[in-house]
């Protein structure tokens, strides 16, 4: 994957991210709207680590009985943290009210 891109339901005059100086928080980015409004992105929506839709394993379901050989296979916690922390990637990000800095209309 060379690149990903993200629709907004708004448009942008600006972007910058956040940094902190021994990065305690995590990286946010903030955009100014077409409305100069405040919007903030949170990195688990960004970033590159987010798993592709195509590449996460379908948990089985409730009358699923799991094969043998699945039971017995050692679990990478590399990968079940990675899907856990991040939302799988979405083209589309929500218009949430609450990520709003501003309140200008």
């Amino acid at each position: 994957m060379l690149h990903e891109a993200y629709i907004l339901p708004f448009g942008v005059k600006a972007l910058s991210l956040t940094e902190t100086v021994n990065h305690i928080t995590s990286r946010s980015l903030i955009l100014v709207t077409h409305n100069n409004q405040l919007f903030t992105i949170k990195e688990t929506l960004f970033s590159a680590r987010r798993p592709r839709p195509e590449d996460i394993k379908k948990e089985p379901g409730y009358f699923d009985v799991p094969e043998l050989e699945d039971l017995n296979k050692p679990v990478d916690l590399k990968k079940e943290l990675k899907s856990k922390v991040y939302t799988p990637y979405n083209a589309m990000i929500p218009k949430v009210d609450k990520h709003f800095a501003s309140y200008n209309t």
